[in-house]
């Protein structure tokens, strides 16, 4: 983390956060397996004592010598599947301990940058060589360039960067913790339009390196805004749905 940009920890924190949701997913899924598991071996020993019961009270009744050796077979076979549950069990554990541990590790130092006045140090020096790459940029390139465009839907204005790598960063500490967003990171407009439109949110998403669009449907699903403040919750939730409609189109189209 000591030589990290801002935008780096923050994109750490986010995949941190999803390797967190992943391991608990697959944690309930383990919890599951080893429930059906020790159903049916329960199933399974009922039977075996059931039919021993009845073999015993009428041992002349033809069929207990062939169902007892079929549901003894079942439960031999169902015994194993249990402990295969339970080690996955144990697995998923460990992983969703790691990744909790990981994910604490980095809240922690943010925390301790915070508190030293390193991370608003990172943040200014961030924020300078973003708008000295931009200076370049628009030094190298010929003819007129966009402007920042004004939005005010039901928040305060905000400038809308035409820098990818800006709304990246942007993006990047707003989805750090929903729960403080109060301004949603919209994509770059790269028109005179006041909105940004599905083709201006698909080229924005395919100028970025080492694009990952399963991560980026995750990050960008109306569902994450839920824990957006009250006065936000809607609109942000209705602007992550456009967002999220172009993002899940180009994850099928790469399927």
């Amino acid at each position: 983390m000591s030589r990290s940009t801002i935008g780096d920890i923050l994109q750490d924190v986010v995949e941190a956060r999803s390797a967190v949701d992943q391991a608990q997913s697959l944690k309930d899924v383990a919890v599951d397996m080893l429930r059906k598991a020790v159903m049916d071996v329960e199933t399974l020993r009922s039977k075996v004592v059931d039919v021993r019961a009845e073999q015993s009270r009428k041992p002349c009744m033809p069929g207990f010598e062939d169902d007892l050796p079929i549901y003894i077979d079942l439960l031999q076979s169902a015994e194993p599947t249990v402990m295969g549950a339970e080690a996955a069990l144990e697995a998923a554990k460990n992983t969703l301990r790691l990744a909790n541990n990981r994910y604490a590790r980095l809240q922690a130092g943010i925390e301790m940058m915070k508190s030293t006045g390193e991370w608003e140090r990172r943040d200014e020096a961030d924020r300078a060589r973003l708008a000295g790459q931009r200076h370049q940029q628009m030094r190298k390139e010929p003819g007129p360039f966009p402007r920042p465009v004004e939005t005010s839907l039901l928040q305060a204005p905000v400038t809308i960067s035409i820098s990818i790598e800006q709304w990246r960063h942007e993006a990047n500490v707003a989805f750090a913790n929903y729960a403080n967003l109060q301004a949603f990171p919209q994509p770059p407009v790269r028109s005179r339009s006041l909105t940004t439109c599905s083709c201006n949110i698909r080229a924005a998403f395919m100028e970025l390196p080492f694009l990952n669009l399963k991560t980026e449907r995750r990050r960008w699903h109306p569902d994450r805004f839920s824990a957006s403040p009250a006065q936000h919750r809607v609109v942000f939730q209705q602007m992550a749905m456009e967002v999220f409609v172009v993002i899940d189109a180009m994850y099928n189209e790469q399927k």
